[in-house]
Order: C-alpha cells, then sequence, then structure tokens
C-alpha cells in the first residue's frame, strides 16, 4: 500500500530547487575545466603546428634524393678530382642536373661544389625560402652525407608559430613562441624547447 505524502507550496518549490541545482555544473566547475582545456590547448597547439611542417616539409627531403643519387654516381664513375668538379650541370660529363631556381609551385635545387642545397617554393607559406642541404664527406665512396641548412635550427618554424601567435591576440602564446625561439636560437633542440617551455607555463 502506498503511503502518499502531502507538501506545502513552499516546501515543493524548495524541493524542485534543490533537484535542479544537484543535475548541473558550478560555475567554478565549468572555470576549472575551461583553464585545463586552455592549458592543454597551449600545449598541443605549438606541437601540432610543428609536426605538421615537419611532415610537410619532407616533400623537400624526398625531392633531394634523386640529386644525391646523380652525385654518388659521379664520384663512383666519373672519377672527380675533388669535390669542385660536382656542380650542377657545369661539366656535362658528370650527369648532375642543372640549377633550379626556386619559384611559386617549384622548390629551388642546386648543387655546388658537392654541396646540394634544397630551397622550398616560394608559395608564400611559413616553409618558403627554408632551406634542406647534404654535404658529402668527399670524393671518396662510400659517400655520407651531414644535413644542414636553416631547417636544422628549427627557427624558422618558430617564426611562423609567433605569427599565428600575433594574429590570435593570445599573450600566453605569444609569450610562449618568444621562449620558444630563444631556445632554440641557442641551440636547444625545437622538440626540447616546446617541451621545457610547456612544464614552465603549467
Amino acid at each position: 500500500m502506498h503511503k502518499l505524502t502531502l507538501y506545502s507550496s513552499t516546501r515543493y518549490r524548495f524541493l524542485c530547487r534543490s533537484q535542479a541545482r544537484g543535475s548541473g555544473f558550478t560555475l567554478i566547475e565549468v572555470m576549472v575545466v575551461i583553464v585545463i582545456i586552455g592549458i592543454l590547448a597551449l600545449i598541443a597547439v605549438p606541437q601540432y603546428n610543428v609536426f605538421a611542417q615537419r611532415a610537410e616539409f619532407t616533400e623537400l627531403v624526398s625531392a633531394a634524393a634523386p640529386l644525391r643519387t646523380s652525385v654518388e654516381i659521379a664520384i663512383q664513375t666519373r672519377g672527380p678530382a675533388n669535390l669542385a668538379a660536382l656542380d650542377g650541370g657545369a661539366v656535362a660529363v658528370m650527369g648532375i642536373p642543372a640549377t633550379v631556381v626556386a619559384a611559386a609551385g617549384v622548390h629551388g635545387s642546386v648543387v655546388a661544389n658537392g654541396v646540394i642545397t634544397m630551397t622550398w617554393q616560394a608559395d608564400g607559406s611559413p616553409l618558403a625560402g627554408i632551406t634542406y642541404t647534404l654535404t658529402p664527406n668527399g670524393i671518396v665512396p662510400p659517400v655520407t652525407w651531414a644535413v644542414g641548412g636553416t631547417c636544422v635550427a628549427g627557427v624558422p618554424l618558430v617564426d611562423a608559430l609567433a605569427s599565428v601567435a600575433g594574429a590570435t591576440g593570445n599573450s600566453v602564446y605569444e609569450e610562449a613562441t618568444k621562449q620558444i625561439r630563444s631556445d632554440v636560437a641557442s641551440g636547444q633542440p625545437l622538440h626540447s624547447a616546446i617541451s621545457d617551455t610547456a612544464f614552465s607555463l603549467t
């Protein structure tokens, strides 16, 4: 047998308000969630942008492979006297492709004294003008290559992030990119600079 309980109108309204409060979030809880999301975004966005540009930059690295092969073949089969003889297109018998000037839609490439220099196309992107170089250790096979160029330092990528930060107007983001750029310019690896800056901000 069910027991019927009657409440006054005041008591009934109080119970309704209590149930409504129990089913929602307080302002403090919402603010805590927003702060956590902001911190995660501050850490993730710079890293994502850098990794995305690194992935895109592999296109230029891959484009250097045929030039590297042509230099290695020239060393093994043409018998150059020294690295100075290994210029792109300068000596036809070496079989090294001629220089290509970077332009819109075309990556630049040049072989001078055996050193391969690739330049990202002039497409107006943050990667435009960034170089990737391969330097041979000599003319005695097997040839080993040293990687260089402005892509290694990571500074151009950080500059690109800084420009994005300026556009967003986020002062914390701007300060973070400035710190990352300073660390990278002083010789710290890019991934390490990003991790250290994110840790100090949290």
